[in-house]
């Protein structure tokens, strides 16, 4: 690695990281359908690939890192969420009303469910058929982004933290024991990578770096290890750990980046760059039209055409994209 400081490494290496944690929820999800051995050295594969649900708080991490980026770039809240519309609107929309016709016509759904899919708020409320926690978050995560960006202006790096924290232990109060905690407990880790990236001083690229982001690997993975027989998923405990270990990950792949192949390489940044609507189909086939289905084979053909799907997905709403930012212009 040429880059001189953290910072400068992670924004380099941004899609590929993307493309790992959307490669890990891939197969978290694939695996969590499969008839497995149980047992031995195969069984500890499956743990860790079963915590693939960590690939959130990767998203979540790096998302934090970019919006700082962003907000550093153009501090304007209108320019900001007018960013973050055209990156999340055009896919989201076309593929929320396909589940939204589905669920009318398999289960059905009522209208202030109708109206949570839309407004990405009904996780929020707990209604029936929405789609998925992390979509729906993602608007509030923006608006934490310029929440924090404001108070760190205000108040400087360690009184903003201070006044974000009291602020997040007062939030987490009020939401402990409730479902909403699968997004409340990931705000610490997106406001960690939101901090790193708005950090005064550069953080150094190096060996004590690497080594230090593996001890935080290993003390992540054991606390996640140690608090399992007590983890529900009102309590965070699921999520915690990733604290530590997402930030951890993240430098570690991406100081093994230049020694893997290059199809590789390849593979996960495309994934990266696709990773919203691998996302969006992937889950929706997976976890939501074939629950049912039995039969590795087809679990491993579903994973697959998904994720195809979702590439094409992506393809084809950049081309719309571009026809019609063409047109207005």
């Amino acid at each position: 690695m040429k880059h001189r400081d953290l910072q400068d490494v992670l924004s380099g290496s941004r899609t590929f990281l993307m493309g790992a944690a959307m490669a890990w929820i891939v197969l978290a999800h694939l695996f969590a359908h499969l008839e497995l051995p149980q047992g031995g050295v195969a069984a500890a594969l499956y743990g860790c690939i079963a915590d693939g649900y960590g690939g959130c708080d990767i998203f979540l991490f790096l998302s934090g890192f970019g919006l700082a980026h962003s907000l550093k770039g153009d501090p304007s809240p209108r320019n900001f969420l007018k960013r973050r519309a055209r990156k999340l609107l055009p896919s989201y929309y076309p593929f929320i009303l396909l589940y939204l016709a589905i669920m009318a016509a398999t289960s059905g759904i009522t209208a202030w469910e109708v109206f949570g899919d839309l407004t990405f708020t009904g996780f929020w409320f707990h209604w029936r058929h929405q789609f998925n926690w992390y979509i729906q978050a993602l608007p509030a995560f923006y608006l934490l982004a310029l929440l924090s960006g404001r108070v760190l202006e205000k108040l400087g790096s360690p009184r903003a933290a201070a006044a974000l924290g009291a602020g997040y232990l007062a939030l987490l109060a009020v939401s402990f024991g409730r479902y909403q905690m699968v997004a409340v407990t990931r705000i610490p880790v997106f406001l960690l990578g939101f901090f790193l990236a708005r950090w005064e001083k550069a953080v150094p690229w190096g060996r004590g770096t690497v080594l230090l982001s593996a001890a935080a690997l290993i003390l992540g993975v054991a606390v996640l290890r140690l608090t399992a027989p007590v983890t529900t998923w009102e309590n965070g405990l699921y999520w915690y750990p990733f604290l530590l270990i997402a930030p951890a990950l993240c430098v570690l792949l991406t100081w093994l980046r230049p020694c893997l192949p290059k199809a590789v390489d390849r593979f996960f940044c495309l994934f990266g760059k696709c990773s919203l609507e691998i996302y969006l189909i992937h889950d929706l086939a997976m976890e939501w039209l074939f629950q049912d289905m039995t039969g590795n084979t087809k679990w491993f053909a579903l994973a697959a055409i998904s994720c195809g799907l979702g590439i094409g997905y992506h393809h084809l709403v950049n081309v719309c994209r571009n026809k019609w930012t063409g047109a207005a212009r």
